[in-house]
């Protein structure tokens, strides 16, 4: 940020503008409570085999409902699909659980007045809003990427042809003379309010929610917590409800005198939260007795997310785009990583990509060499199965034994190919009752070790390159970008962090490190 920029910036802080501006519409009133009134009747068991889906669905679009600026019939929110989902999963439990299939089935009713309008209650408030300045200063800006294209589009159709972003757009060094937020009160980033990068901000949400928006005269975080003389204090202004008029509804009981909603109802978060209690080995290819890591939740400026894994000597692969070309890539200490730093991350774990690599360089004998790999983490499992105690009684008699180190919880985990002394894999190698067999597959092992290290720093070369190619200043300023890698063809995102959620969490190893978006949840 340049001085000039920064004084710019100051002074739309000292004069901007913030409006909550709530919006009222009663069909999606009447889905959202109904859907919540189930969830928080289902509580523990909507992660059931008989409900997680069923429930899946109902939050998915009830934050789809409160986030996303679209006609609520566009084929972009799913709502038909949704629904038909719906009503068949409501059919298999036709005579369960009376009350809540009865409850279930109002939901479906909601969803389906619901995406049988077009109408807009978010967009229509946005377009009125910033119709009233310049278009070509003013921004729409809401958590999800995915939605950027089919948004910008509609309001280009109904004749505000304005710039639609993610909230990373108001963190960045351009001034709007307007700009409307989308999205509930409590999900939205502190950095949105408390440096305002807009004159006039209007921050546009339905009033299910507890919160209210608060701004916090916090002008230094601007500067990434550098001091920066006086705070800001403007309040926020309460806005006169934009009241859209609905065609006849149903009608919900669930709506009336329902409680507003709290801020870990209806937010991504939420569905992180869900999608993670749900891999402890029942789906997405998880086993039971998959080893479980300490990792942080970071959101993402493309509206995706990640885990981050907590352990202290942890390391992810990192971009730094203020570095020379050649330079960017690089391994950073995850416990290190704050908001504002960039990652390189794919669909699938890089640990599991590596291993692809890897398998390509061992050719014909990778097979064999991945079951030695396998067999003596196998027989490890083994026996901590029949262990009493389970890991920590095998890590004690390993030490007893005369092993420096027992990490059994990884050793027996899917990335681990070794242990990381000689003498130590000996040592594990005469408890298995196989002491003669240590020094060959040892060996074999090694060449495995060096097959994933010779991946691992071809991997990084390929993604050097394609770094070359690209304007990372853009990608820089935008928080944002997908490159492709020159020798495999392959989609890499570069992200920038921009929150982490509160709290470390218990997940399955293999789900650290690759991009989650909200399909996955």
């Amino acid at each position: 940020m340049t001085f000039n920029q920064a004084g710019l910036l100051y002074s739309c802080t000292e004069a901007a503008e913030t409006w909550d501006q709530v919006v009222e519409y009663r069909p999606a009133r009447d889905f959202v409570f109904s859907a919540t009134r189930l969830l928080r009747s289902l509580d523990d068991s909507a992660d059931s085999p008989l409900w997680c889906e069923a429930a899946g669905l109902l939050r998915a679009c009830r934050r789809l409902t409160c986030t996303v600026p679209l006609p609520f019939h566009a084929p972009e929110l799913g709502f038909a699909r949704s629904s038909v989902r719906l009503r068949q999963l409501a059919d298999g439990m036709s005579g369960l659980a009376v009350s809540a299939h009865e409850e279930l089935l109002e939901a479906i009713a909601a969803l389906e007045t619901l995406r049988r309008g077009s109408a807009d209650p978010l967009g229509d408030c946005a377009r009125e809003f910033l119709v009233l300045g310049r278009l070509d200063r003013a921004v729409l800006v809401f958590a999800d990427r995915k939605f950027t294209v089919p948004v910008a589009e509609s309001m280009r159709r109904r004749g505000v042809p304005v710039r639609v972003e993610t909230y990373s757009v108001l963190r960045q060094d351009d001034v709007f003379e307007a700009a409307a937020a989308v999205g509930g009160p409590a999900w939205l980033p502190p950095w949105l309010l408390d440096a305002p990068r807009a004159e006039n901000l209007a921050v546009v949400h339905y009033g299910f929610f507890r919160e209210q928006v608060a701004q916090e005269p916090l002008f230094a975080s601007a500067f990434d917590g550098a001091a920066a003389g006086r705070a800001v204090s403007r309040p926020v202004e309460r806005a006169r409800p934009y009241s859209v008029e609905a065609p006849a509804s149903i009608g919900s009981a669930a709506a009336e005198g329902a409680a507003p909603l709290a801020a870990d109802e209806c937010s991504p978060a939420e569905e992180i939260l869900t999608w993670l209690s749900g891999r402890g080995g029942r789906s997405g290819g998880a086993d039971a007795r998959d080893v479980h890591v300490e990792a942080r939740i970071a959101v993402l400026s493309d509206g995706s997310h990640v885990l981050i894994p907590a352990a202290a000597h942890a390391r992810v692969l990192a971009v730094d785009t203020g570095a020379e070309p050649g330079r960017r890539v690089a391994h950073l200490l995850a416990a290190d990583l704050s908001c504002g730093d960039f990652l390189a991350l794919r669909r699938s774990s890089h640990d599991r990509h590596v291993r692809e690599r890897a398998d390509a360089l061992l050719g014909a004998d990778g097979p064999r060499l991945r079951e030695v790999q396998a067999a003596w983490k196998r027989q490890l499992q083994e026996r901590v199965d029949r262990h009493a105690r389970g890991i920590p009684g095998v890590a004690e008699d390993l030490r007893r034994r005369g092993a420096a180190t027992a990490n059994v919880a990884y050793w027996i985990s899917e990335p681990c190919i070794r242990t990381r002394s000689q003498d130590d894999f000996a040592v594990v190698m005469r408890y298995l009752g196989r002491g003669e067999d240590a020094e060959a597959v040892w060996a074999d092992l090694t060449r495995i070790d060096s097959a994933h290290r010779r991946a691992g720093h071809r991997y990084e070369a390929d993604l050097e390159a394609a770094l070359a190619r690209c304007d990372v200043r853009r990608i820089a300023e935008s928080g944002y970008d997908e490159v492709v890698l020159p020798s495999s063809h392959e989609t890499v995102s570069v992200t920038r962090i921009d929150q982490f959620l509160p709290g470390v969490y218990q997940v399955p190893a293999y789900t650290l490190c690759s991009l989650r978006v909200s399909e996955d949840l």
